[in-house]
């Protein structure tokens, strides 16, 4: 399941929202992607929604904030 930002769907849009769900639904099997473009946009703190997260991400999509390719727009990937 991956979160999405809010231009492009209303429904769980941050990582916390998509935790919520996946708690509810209640499967182990059930696991998240993360994209770093949708993140840039939804997440107060990248870094601290990844670590909360981290049992559940079974992938990861990484694009800048202007979805090119990391360091071609302003994510800081070194951090994370």
């Amino acid at each position: 399941l991956e979160p999405v930002n809010r231009y492009e769907t209303n429904l769980y849009n941050s990582i916390p929202s998509m935790l919520a769900i996946i708690d509810q639904i209640d499967r182990p099997n059930i696991k998240m992607l993360i994209d770093t473009f949708h993140m840039n946009i939804e997440e107060p703190n990248m870094i601290e929604s990844i670590l909360k997260a981290k049992d559940y991400i079974a992938h990861v999509h990484f694009a800048d904030s202007n979805r090119w390719a990391p360091g071609r727009g302003h994510i800081n990937f070194p951090e994370i």
